[in-house]
């Protein structure tokens, strides 16, 4: 992405829609309609829906609309960590760092980011891991928060049942949607369940013992590994 008026503008895009979600989230946990860790992990979820769409065509933006390639991702990623660096420092957003334990998640969430776009070269597999970055990991957290009645001490971090369940569900949903509409192939049923059920049950369980943050890396590489020869 070298630089240019038009490059500016459109990497401004693809970060004011981030800083969007974040502004929102603030908002409503500003005006007591969220809670803190609630807050966090809608910011969780939005934003990675948000970036998992940046390596497809996006028209209107640009010239013709083509998706971000991998070093675009780079640059905006090392953008992002650059704001959440001084938004640590200055102590805005209390929505989202207003945390009481030590965590690296937010760092570690971009850096996943990044590599994922840099070593999965498929745009589908690399939406797909974001995707179970966000989605399934963020509402783990959630259901397990609101409805885990068992909850678990796993190397420092709160987990529950309920919450890898709810894991391993959304990643069952999400593999069953990529393959009916991007796996290029197609083998026997029992070896597509088969495959979704395996890939949910190590996501999950990732989501289950990684500690401070370090699903958001876990989750999105297992994702990708577990896919990537899928697509040729």
């Amino acid at each position: 992405m070298p630089f240019s008026v038009e490059n500016f503008f459109i990497a401004s895009f693809y970060l004011g829609v981030v800083g969007a979600i974040v502004l929102g989230v603030q908002l409503l946990f500003h005006f007591k309609l969220i809670t803190g860790e609630y807050s966090r992990k809608l910011i969780h979820i939005l934003t990675a829906l948000w970036m998992a769409t940046w390596r497809f065509d996006m028209p209107y933006i640009g010239e013709v609309g083509e998706g971000l390639r991998p070093l675009e991702i780079t640059y905006l990623g090392l953008a992002l960590l650059v704001i959440i660096f001084l938004v640590k420092q200055f102590k805005w957003f209390n929505s989202i760092f207003d945390v009481d334990r030590i965590t690296y998640g937010e760092f570690i969430y971009i850096v996943a980011v990044i590599a994922t776009a840099s070593i999965f070269p498929s745009p589908e597999v690399y939406a797909l891991a974001i995707i179970n970055l966000g989605v399934a990991d963020g509402l783990a957290a959630v259901v397990g928060m609101r409805y885990g009645r068992r909850k678990y001490d796993v190397f420092g971090s709160t987990k529950s049942i309920a919450g890898m369940l709810t894991s391993f569900t959304i990643v069952m949903i999400s593999g069953t949607i990529f393959w009916i509409i991007a796996a290029d192939y197609r083998p026997e049923l029992f070896l597509i369940v088969a495959h979704v059920i395996a890939t949910a049950a190590v996501v999950s369980g990732l989501e289950f013992v990684s500690f401070k943050g370090l699903d958001n890396l876990t989750i999105p590489l297992a994702t990708g590994l577990l896919y990537t020869n899928l697509i040729f």
